[in-house]
């Protein structure tokens, strides 16, 4: 009885042999022969408007590309391969999207066989046939979507969305560390988002018809401004400032009548707090701490003087300044 029981036991071992078969990496060079492959995206920073639309791929990044073919021979038609997304990468609850270390951004990683055609993560097939290519050219890609109106930043200089590490493995017969065919590594991809801003304001004073005895007294016009902006940090900074192309030695903005002359009159712009505004870009004014997309209102004056004492001619003036603005 125990000889029968050791016969049946063996047999059955046998029996079972053909259906462990797996795929044989192949090094023969004629198909590639390449070994299984760690391609890479090197370290970088992403920049993202602050307005940029939710859903929207805010960047695309490529690996490096498989240099030569990886083969498999002796696969069983049925037999498993697939891609796994590693942690930290977890699922987010939307199709093939994962979770960054920042709130509102996800990232959906693909592969292409150098087709043009990409396949998402994670994915489960079985081999066709005996044979099974990695092929020259195919490669990684990642794609950033912003998933929130807004991100939520700390570091100006760049938050870290993906740590540096091995995140994406493509394998063969059976999901493990060591039946990898390739993997991605990455190193720290950083985001940076732009403040997104609107100016509300006049681009013209018009200081209509003046006299001598206007420009002894002085001629003063409102100059209000608002700036909003939207930021992913929670708050942002503005700073105002002036520049004219050829300001006058006392920071005043040159006037040039209708004949051309530039020094009979000038041009003095005062901030928001009655202080004077050079016109070459030295002094702004600045507001903290302003919240996401709350205006911050300016409200300069712009006085037209006197300036050798020659009257001017009559007919049109002219000053040109620009206002500067700061954002961070």
């Amino acid at each position: 009885m125990t000889l029968r029981n050791s016969i049946i036991l063996l047999a059955g071992t046998l029996l079972i042999q053909p259906a462990m078969a797996a795929c044989q990496w192949d090094p023969d060079p004629a198909f590639g022969g390449e070994k299984p492959t760690t391609l890479t995206i090197s370290g970088t920073t992403l920049y993202v408007d602050a307005n940029a639309p939710v859903d929207d791929i805010i960047e695309t990044l490529n690996s490096s590309m498989q240099a030569r073919q990886i083969s498999y021979i002796n696969c069983v038609p049925g037999e498993n391969y697939g891609k796994t997304a590693l942690p930290p990468l977890q699922p987010t609850g939307m199709a093939r999207s994962f979770t960054t270390n920042i709130a509102g951004l996800s990232v959906r990683p693909a592969w292409t066989n150098a087709t043009g055609a990409f396949g998402y993560y994670p994915s489960f097939q079985t081999m066709p046939e005996k044979r099974f290519n990695y092929p020259v050219n195919s490669y990684f890609r990642l794609e950033f979507i912003k998933t929130a109106p807004r991100l939520k930043l700390k570091d100006p200089k760049g938050d870290i969305a993906l740590n540096a590490g091995v995140i994406l493995r493509n394998w063969i017969t059976v999901d493990t560390p060591s039946t990898y065919a390739q993997l991605l590594q990455i190193g720290d991809i950083r985001i940076v988002s732009i403040p997104s801003c609107s100016l509300d304001g006049p681009r013209t004073v018009d200081f209509n018809d003046v006299s001598a005895s206007d420009l002894r007294r002085g001629v003063v016009r409102d100059l209000n401004f608002s700036l909003t902006c939207a930021t992913d940090y929670g708050s942002y900074s503005a700073t105002a400032s002036l520049s004219a192309a050829s300001p006058n030695s006392d920071g005043t903005i040159p006037a040039a009548d209708s004949a051309g002359n530039s020094d009979r009159m000038k041009i003095q712009v005062t901030d928001s707090n009655d202080g004077r505004m050079p016109a070459d870009g030295t002094l702004g004014e600045t507001r903290v701490n302003v919240a996401d997309s709350v205006p911050v209102n300016f409200r300069w004056k712009a006085t037209l003087l006197e300036g050798n004492g020659t009257l001017p001619e009559d007919g049109k003036l002219t000053a040109r300044a620009e206002i500067l603005l700061v954002v961070n």
